[in-house]
């Protein structure tokens, strides 16, 4: 069994059975009310890759992003001017924080693939500090309290995602990644850019590498029915009360049955 996407293994850590009725059987969830933040995540994610592949203006793709994604249905109460220029102040705050924090960055891999499906797509793959290999993921949060930004940057040595991108990228490359950093930036209540950074060691990823083929072996099975996707009760809250997992009526109300779920 070869790798498996990152997102798709993610799910299946959170709950085999979640990745079953997402992943093989294509169930989808009912579709959940508009909100801008994930439009502003993906200009600022389209911005950045032009600003990486030294595009002129980048700050152009915050418009065209907006100018492509903003719904012509979308609430009265968001303004699509207010929210343009709030996204473009936000990549002028990552542009400063680019400038202080990774000075001499040179770009090795901007959103390229890794694999012939076209969906191991690390941000961006950099040259630093003397050659140093390294990958750097971008997440934007519209709104993040103070206190709680932090335990965004917690144990980031330890996400399947991103340790998965050092594997990938150093077998793609023929190098091992020397480092590995997580960007969180905040819209709100103010703009806040803060990173960590580890080191993957090749005892880290051999660890890593010999857990992921054994998921990936178990998907392999579950998906040609020699195995049962079963239900991992932690991941039906793992994120807290107000955001249940999608499919948990699927596995609580209709204990799921197919026609119910329907």
């Amino acid at each position: 069994m070869g790798p498996v996407r990152p997102s798709e293994t993610t799910d299946f850590i959170r709950c085999p059975r979640l990745w079953q009725y997402k992943h093989v059987e294509g169930w989808e969830p009912p579709a959940s009310a508009w909100t801008p933040e994930r439009l502003v995540g993906t200009a600022l994610h389209n911005a950045l890759g032009a600003y990486w592949l030294r595009y002129d203006d980048p700050s152009r793709w915050v418009y065209q992003s907006f100018n492509t994604g903003w719904p012509s249905d979308a609430p009265l109460e968001f303004s699509r001017d207010a929210l343009e220029s709030h996204a473009l102040k936000v990549f002028d705050k990552v542009l400063a924080w680019i400038a202080k924090e990774m000075p001499d960055a040179q770009p090795v891999m901007v959103e390229e693939s890794l694999d012939a499906e076209g969906h191991t797509i690390p941000d961006l793959v950099t040259r630093e500090e003397g050659d140093m290999l390294t990958v750097t993921d971008w997440k934007y949060s519209a709104h993040i309290a103070p206190d709680r930004i932090r335990y965004r940057l917690e144990n980031i040595d330890r996400t399947h995602q991103f340790l998965h991108y050092c594997w990938a990228v150093g077998e793609h490359l023929g190098t091992p990644v020397q480092a590995f950093r997580k960007v969180v930036i905040v819209g709100g209540p103010r703009i806040v850019v803060k990173a960590a950074t580890f080191m993957p060691t090749p005892e880290m990823l051999n660890q890593w590498l010999t857990g992921a083929r054994g998921m990936w072996q178990d998907m392999s099975e579950m998906r040609d029915g020699t195995k049962v996707a079963y239900q991992r009760e932690a991941g039906c809250r793992m994120y807290g009360p107000k955001w249940p997992c999608v499919y948990e009526a699927a596995c609580w109300d209709c204990y799921g049955d197919r026609k119910k779920m329907e």
